[in-house]
């Protein structure tokens, strides 16, 4: 059970970032950034890549277009602004030498570009849903919040806060142990598929290469 609720608090943990993550400066080769401060490295945006602020980053994923039924327009739209937002990014930390600050010079100046970024992201989800449908914005939150649900519901605290009863708590922790189960036999079946690819003789080396690291 304990094992379980570290998985539990893993998957909680990922799930919960990727609701609240955010957009951080590309941090300049041989230069000092704010210490203390979150900073992601970010590459410039391929074709077709949707360089937009939560929830719309979704948007990028062919699976995602395909059940909004999002039109060509629609999308070359949304890379335009994608393109857009990721050089607005680039302006507001451009010229910055955040070694060159004191420690109250870049707490001061990390808040004022945070707030300018919060402003534009603010914008930007406004222009997203101007170019979506309302039909497909609804949509897109009810296909979040399905990818978000189960992970909030591994968190005590929301699952006091929904009010479940023990009952209810029981039928999850039943379901999500069927789910493991299923998961260890596909895993099984994968890997007895994988082997059974390799001719005798590839096995054998397989096996040298893998007892290599093993300790009995």
């Amino acid at each position: 059970m304990v094992r379980m609720e570290r998985k539990a608090g893993v998957l909680l943990s990922a799930l919960l970032l990727g609701v609240l993550a955010w957009t951080g400066q590309a941090a300049e080769e041989k230069k000092e950034v704010p210490k203390g401060q979150p900073i992601m490295a970010y590459p410039k945006p391929g074709e077709g890549m949707y360089y937009l602020p939560a929830p719309y980053w979704s948007l990028s994923r062919p699976e995602i277009q395909k059940e909004l039924e999002l039109l060509p327009e629609q999308i070359e739209k949304l890379k335009a602004l994608s393109k857009r937002y990721w050089e607005q990014q680039q302006e507001f930390y451009k010229g910055l030498n955040w070694g060159a600050m004191s420690p109250e010079e870049r707490t001061a100046k990390w808040k004022e570009v945070s707030e300018q970024m919060r402003q534009k992201q603010e914008e930007l989800r406004k222009e997203v849903e101007t170019i979506l449908m309302p039909a497909q914005v609804a949509n897109l939150r009810d296909i979040h919040f399905r990818q978000y649900a189960t992970g909030y519901l591994w968190s005590p605290q929301i699952v006091e806060k929904i009010g479940l009863t023990a009952e209810q708590k029981e039928q999850l922790n039943k379901l999500r142990q069927e789910y493991q189960e299923k998961q260890m036999q596909l895993m099984r079946e994968l890997v007895e598929k994988q082997l059974n690819v390799l001719t005798p003789d590839q096995k054998e080396k397989l096996k040298e290469e893998v007892q290599k690291t093993m300790r009995f």
